[in-house]
C-alpha cells in the first residue's frame, strides 16, 4: 500500500480494519486493475476474529455494512481534500447462485475504483506489509501504530521515529482523547509494547521530549 494510505488517520473498527488488510492482501502487486474476489463466508469470519457467539453472518453485514461508508480524507498538493470509499461491492451470494464460483456460501468484494493509486502499480512511496500478523493483534490502536511506526521507518530502515503527540493521536484517531498522558502511555504505548512481543514484527521503546509542543 501507498505510504500516504498506510500514515493517513484511519477511523475504523478493529473488523473493519481487519476486512481491509484482507481485500488489500488480495491484490497482488503486479495486477493492473483490482478484480472481484470470493471467500467462503466462514473463511471471512474466521479472519475477522468472528468465530464464537450467535449471529455471526448478520454480525458480518453489519461490519460490511458501515465499512461502506467510512471515508478516507487526502490531501493533495494543491490544498485540495479528496474524500474516497474503501470499496465499492459486497455481496453475500448463496450457496448455488449462478455467478457463485465457490461450491459454499461466499463474500463477493471489491475495492473502489478510487482506491487504485494508493494499491496499484506503486513505484515508490510505498510498502509490503505481513497483513495476517498485523490483523491478529487485539486492538484497532495497536495495529494502527504498528502500522505507523513500520511506514515511518521505511520498513525498519530507521532506527528512531519522531512525532508530535497531537499528530499521532490524530494518525491513530485519538484526538480529543488521553489529554492526560499518562493514559496515552498506559492504554495506547505500553498495551501496544505487550501486543508486540507475543506477535508484531518488532519491539520499540519511546521517550518523550518536549520543544513548546510535545
Amino acid at each position: 500500500q501507498a505510504n500516504e494510505l498506510a500514515l493517513n488517520a484511519q477511523k475504523l473498527t478493529l473488523q473493519e480494519k481487519r476486512l481491509a488488510f484482507l481485500l488489500m492482501a488480495l491484490v497482488r502487486k503486479d495486477d493492473e486493475d483490482f478484480k472481484t474476489y470470493y471467500m467462503p463466508i466462514t473463511d471471512v469470519l474466521s479472519y475477522l476474529g468472528l468465530n464464537k457467539g450467535k449471529s455471526l453472518y448478520g454480525r458480518l453485514r453489519g461490519i460490511c455494512k458501515r465499512f461502506m461508508g467510512r471515508v478516507i480524507e487526502l490531501d493533495d498538493s494543491v490544498g485540495g481534500t479528496l474524500l474516497i470509499h474503501w470499496v465499492d461491492r459486497f455481496y453475500f451470494m448463496p450457496k448455488g447462485h449462478r455467478d457463485n464460483p465457490l461450491n459454499t456460501s461466499c463474500l463477493q468484494m471489491r475495492l473502489h475504483v478510487d482506491m487504485k493509486p494508493l494499491l496499484l502499480n506503486l513505484k515508490e512511496r510505498f510498502g509490503s506489509i505481513a497483513f495476517r500478523q498485523f490483523a491478529h493483534m487485539d486492538s484497532f490502536t495497536s495495529i494502527r501504530l504498528a502500522e505507523i511506526l513500520f511506514y515511518s521507518s521505511f520498513g525498519l530502515q530507521k532506527k528512531s521515529v519522531y512525532y508530535d503527540l497531537e499528530d499521532l493521536k490524530r494518525r491513530l484517531s485519538l484526538e480529543g482523547k488521553y489529554n492526560n498522558f499518562a493514559f496515552f502511555r498506559r492504554e495506547v504505548l505500553e498495551r501496544a509494547q505487550k501486543e508486540y512481543e507475543g506477535i508484531g514484527p518488532f519491539l520499540f521503546t519511546w521517550e518523550t521530549k518536549k520543544d513548546g509542543r510535545k
